[in-house]
């Protein structure tokens, strides 16, 4: 068993005695009380994290400084059996952190955020100037699950505690924490972060150069930019199930009026037709992924999604109502338009299909296992 010591710097509050003496014959002395001369009274707030009161003036103007000591009021948090693993030893969500100090707990995170509870009458559950951004989340996060709660940066986070940033406000605390997910940088141990601040808004492809692909400088993955360089990204088995019961066939929710497809789903602007347009989207970012070979000058990942096909990754789409089948046309060597000409051409929902998600789950699963097992039969074959 590892038992880790713990040497708490907790402050506690001392009352100063009157220092005026009682007359002979008196049972109190003339006139308020009052401390021993020249003693200074200092702040009376406390940092919301280790408690410990300001020990700048009463009425300082300035923010609020401390000696700050042991995290006895601050929690991991996180949902119900969240797991974290800090200087080797493994925390879980709802435990104190009173084994840190709050001056010195965030440098070794890099870059993160915090959690806190919604401020009352501001949080709007939208981002805010990269500066807090609501959990809409169905988990709850815990401690005290049934409260509301927001990601905070490092800089808000002591904005609204009152009191001076220990750490100077770094820059890196300040930045997004997204990470690229190619297999180089689990290899090196060295992760890629985006260059965006954090909580920015996803980056979206329009066409434009400066916002799509920056030539040796910026590549953009899932709304994030990143200066890494990688011969491709991993190929992977993907599989889509996508629900074609009635209820798809409502226009509560529309496909966006992306020029690309506009034309070719105007007969389902429905929500099958949203989902139509997402997965074309999507298929279009994993091709942008796999056919860069590197950073090449002026090269746009737009027009190259468009024409290039998808040589890395497998794909496998089903669709389901009460019944579950796979669309058996080929979806090797596919681009977005390919997909989307697939896809409009399956038969429109009718009235009474129903949903059986268990069936189309078991069923997605068991497909899955046995193209990798094809898949792995026929890597034997070329060795």
């Amino acid at each position: 068993m590892i038992l880790r010591s713990l040497m708490q710097r907790i402050q506690t509050t001392k009352t100063l005695p009157c220092y005026k003496t009682i007359p002979v014959g008196k049972t109190e002395h003339e006139g308020g009380h009052i401390h021993q001369e020249n003693v200074a009274h200092t702040c009376e707030i406390k940092c919301p994290g280790c408690l410990n009161y300001c020990k700048l003036p009463t009425g300082h103007t300035s923010l609020h400084d401390t000696d700050h000591g042991n995290m006895v009021n601050a929690h991991f948090a996180g949902a119900a059996g969240s797991k974290y693993m800090l200087d080797n030893f493994i925390y879980s969500a709802g435990n104190d952190a009173r084994v840190f100090l709050c001056s010195t707990f965030c440098n070794n995170l890099g870059r993160h955020k915090h959690i806190t509870f919604c401020e009352e009458n501001r949080c709007t559950k939208v981002e805010s100037r990269n500066a807090y951004k609501h959990i809409d989340t169905k988990d709850k996060i815990y401690p005290e699950p049934d409260r509301q709660k927001d990601y905070i940066s490092h800089v808000e986070f002591w904005r609204r505690s009152g009191f001076a940033d220990p750490y100077n406000t770094r820059l890196e605390f300040s930045l997004c924490d997204h990470h690229c997910s190619h297999d180089d940088h689990k290899k090196s141990k060295s992760p890629s972060y985006c260059v965006e601040p954090l909580f920015h808004m996803k980056i979206a492809r329009t066409g434009d150069k400066s916002d799509v692909f920056v030539s040796k400088v910026f590549a953009l993955v899932d709304g994030h930019r990143f200066t890494c360089e990688h011969v491709n990204f991993a190929a992977c088995q993907i599989c889509v199930v996508i629900d074609f019961s009635y209820s798809m066939t409502s226009s509560d929710i529309l496909p966006p009026p992306t020029p690309d497809f506009a034309y070719k789903l105007k007969k389902h602007l429905n929500r099958l037709g949203a989902v139509f347009h997402d997965l074309c989207v999507f298929l279009r970012s994993r091709i942008a992924a796999t056919s860069t070979s590197s950073k090449s000058k002026d090269v746009n990942l737009e027009e190259l999604a468009k024409n290039e096909t998808l040589t890395h990754d497998s794909l496998t789409v089903v669709k389901f109502n009460l019944d579950v089948e796979e669309i058996k046309e080929p979806m090797e060597n596919l681009h977005a338009y390919s997909l989307l000409d697939i896809l409009v051409e399956q038969p429109q929902p009718t009235f009474g299909d129903g949903t059986n998600f268990t069936k189309a789950f078991q069923y997605s699963v068991n497909l899955m296992k046995q193209k990798r097992i094809q898949s792995q039969q026929e890597k034997e074959k070329l060795v």
